[in-house]
């Protein structure tokens, strides 16, 4: 269960960060939260779709990084497998907290149940510091709180993008139905893609309404990454058959 406790610097400066990739840390998740401002890095290496969320009933932008529930191809070891790992990644164990008697001050929380988390005297080797000997934010603090104010305005946008396109029943259910080089298949269900021919024959208004907002340019990513489903299927396959050593997208 997730426990948010506020960052402070007098009680947490003996706390460490492991950042390592790893199954026991969440990361063999199967679709995965990210944002259109990440579009431009995501599409060279993963699918990126739509879900509706279970909170909400939202239309919200994922990206497919396997083929059931609990299996993501771009986990190899202790590793994320590709040049660019997502901000929904990059953030954990932390969020933000709203804020408090209406400063602007940005609130970093982070999960004290997460196993990321671990005292200076138990940290592996390469687990971070979050603050200084003097109290100041370390290096790796400073930029979790860039990816943290990148991430809350990327999650506004997110959802305003995707209900644009729905607003314009651009977006349809897809099913992925795909079978492996030793004859097991996959059927993935519950995802959404854009209708590219719905897109093109948009009204001008709506058309040039979703380009001066910016949305156009992510709905043409996100169509383009979607080649990346062929690149995931060779993910799967490598492994079946025990290339995986070091993978690299075909």
């Amino acid at each position: 269960m997730t426990h948010w406790v506020e960052l402070d610097p007098a009680a947490h400066r003996d706390l460490r960060v492991i950042t390592n990739a790893s199954a026991r840390f969440g990361d063999d998740i199967g679709v995965l939260s990210v944002l259109p401002c990440e579009y431009p890095r995501l599409l060279a290496h993963y699918p990126i779709l739509f879900r509706k969320s279970a909170q909400t009933g939202r239309f919200e932008p994922a990206a497919l990084l396997g083929f059931s529930g609990r299996e993501n191809l771009f986990l190899s070891g202790d590793r994320w497998d590709a040049e660019y790992v997502p901000l929904q990644v990059q953030r954990q164990p932390f969020t933000v907290l709203p804020p408090a008697g209406g400063e602007d001050a940005l609130r970093i929380a982070f999960d004290a149940e997460s196993p990321r988390m671990t005292a200076a005297v138990q940290a592996p080797a390469g687990a971070q510091a979050l603050f200084t000997d003097r109290g100041q934010p370390s290096a790796y603090l400073q930029r979790i709180a860039g990816i943290l104010r990148t991430f809350t305005q990327g999650a506004i946008e997110a959802l305003d993008y995707a209900a644009a396109l729905a607003g314009l029943d651009l977006i349809e259910p897809v099913s992925i139905d795909v079978q492996f080089v030793d004859g097991s298949k996959a059927a993935l269900h519950g995802l959404y893609t854009i209708d590219s021919d719905r897109l093109k024959s948009l009204r001008a208004e709506a058309f040039l309404g979703l380009r001066d907002r910016g949305y156009l340019q992510w709905a043409y990513f996100q169509l383009a990454s979607q080649s990346q489903l062929a690149a995931l299927v060779a993910r799967r396959n490598r492994r079946l058959t025990g290339l995986a050593t070091r993978s690299q997208d075909p």
